[in-house]
């Protein structure tokens, strides 16, 4: 996210679109908001860290998104343990040609599954503490918003094995804001407070949201698309009850506007390298060109794939999240929000709308 970003710049609603008709939705981010999200992702990376004998192990990079009429959403990548393969018997692993043949020692598994359990519960704890002691800080929301965390095991590491069958696909923590506002100005104890906060493990993520996410995937990395930006990692979805489905993702962006390189000291030691005008302006219009590509891809998928979601509500919402991993755009954005209503989905299936109208009703903001 941008380290620093004037309050003007916020306000304005960027609309980005082809044809410049794409509507956007209405900008509730405040430079306060922003910086409050910002705070919250580091304090998120400190607070739930994995221990180091978890494979994957690292920072987990969290993110934050502010999602109009539903609040804020954390996504954090956390890795399991993956400590169930205990014995490989080489004769049949050589005998069968693959390289995934083992035995699994019962009293190994047993003790895994409790060993997981206790890292959940954890996991809870520090999820209570972070929404009590830390994201009842934040200030600019509504009342009837929420704020919720997604924890994603394992990552974004594409088609990785969960450890064991008991390996939850993701944790998920919401609150509202008003019991986060009571429990700040000391309306509700430190108990009622943690019981006002709904958990729910998700092990296994629905087959449609599932395969909308690999559309996605597939259509960002399909060859014929710009240089300028590929996917990173997987696409996550989560259905939110009562809101709709949300899918993040994050894209590689590319660096533009280095044109001229100059070595010192007779083509020894260090170089500098220098920007023109000309040059900068011309990456910038690159950049925004290539962001309008990025925009038609995921709408597509949308357009042509989103009916398949057969779980959504007609007032529901299909929102997909993009973290930009370097900023893009001429004001230097760092994420994107595009948001439909599934009834607009749908109308476009079954013909009641052409692609020119359906655009005119999807949401986009960048910030």
């Amino acid at each position: 996210m941008k380290k620093k970003i004037s309050f003007a710049l916020i306000a304005i609603l960027v609309i980005f679109s082809w044809a410049g008709e794409t509507n956007a939705q209405e900008n509730r981010l405040t430079a306060e908001l922003l910086n409050d999200i910002e705070i919250m992702e580091t304090v998120l990376d400190k607070l739930i860290k994995p221990n180091s004998h978890h494979i994957f192990w690292g920072s987990s990079d969290s993110k934050g998104f502010y999602l109009l009429d539903y609040g804020i959403i954390f996504n954090v990548h956390y890795s399991l343990p993956n400590d169930e393969i205990v014995e490989v018997k080489l004769d049949k692993l050589l005998r069968a040609g693959r390289a995934n043949t083992y035995i699994v020692k019962e009293e190994e598994k047993q003790k895994n599954e409790a060993n997981l359990k206790k890292e959940i519960e954890q996991l809870k704890k520090l999820l209570s503490r972070f929404l009590g002691a830390y994201a009842s800080s934040i200030r600019n929301l509504k009342t009837g918003e929420n704020i919720t965390v997604i924890i994603d095991f394992n990552g974004f590491i594409s088609g990785f094995r969960r450890s064991f069958e008991c390996t939850p696909r993701q944790l998920i923590a919401t609150v509202k804001i008003a019991d986060l506002k009571n429990y700040r100005r000391g309306k509700i104890s430190d108990s009622i407070f943690n019981k006002r906060i709904k958990f729910s493990k998700i092990d296994s993520v629905d087959e449609d949201i599932s395969i909308f996410g690999n559309v996605i995937k597939t259509s960002l990395e399909h060859p014929g698309g710009s240089g300028a930006f590929g996917l990173s990692g997987d696409v996550k979805g989560v259905h939110l009850k009562g809101y709709g489905v949300l899918f993040i993702t994050e894209v590689n962006w590319r660096i533009g506007g280095m044109r001229q390189f100059f070595l010192g000291d007779n083509n020894k030691g260090s170089f500098s390298f220098s920007i023109t005008n000309s040059d900068q302006d011309k990456s910038i219009k690159e950049m925004e060109k290539d962001l309008k590509k990025l925009e038609r891809k995921l709408i597509r998928s949308v357009s042509n794939y989103g009916h398949t979601l057969r779980g959504l509500q007609p007032n529901e919402w299909v929102e997909l999240a993009v973290n930009f991993k370097g900023a893009v755009g001429k004001d230097r954005y760092s994420k994107s929000i595009i948001k439909v209503k599934k009834k607009t989905i749908d109308d476009f299936h079954r013909d009641k709308i052409n692609f020119s109208q359906f655009k005119n009703l999807v949401q986009i903001v960048y910030y």
